[in-house]
């Protein structure tokens, strides 16, 4: 069954994604590629979700909607 949600509420994913930027910096999209492979590759495929959808939420802090 494909997991289609995370458990982590919308408000909560941006801070993180605000954090992930702040502390990563231009390297935070290496960063958040080896988190999400890594648990991935644990079978934690709802928390893999959670982190695409920060993913999704860095992606447009840092360049905004339509991109760089």
């Amino acid at each position: 069954m494909p997991i289609t949600r995370s458990d982590m509420p919308e408000e909560k994913q941006w801070a993180a994604a605000a954090r992930m930027l702040e502390v990563h910096g231009d390297d935070v999209g290496n960063v958040l590629l080896e988190r999400v492979r890594s648990l991935m590759d644990a079978g934690e495929h709802r928390e893999a979700k959670t982190w695409l959808d920060i993913c999704d939420k860095v992606q447009r802090l840092y360049g905004g909607e339509g991109g760089a």
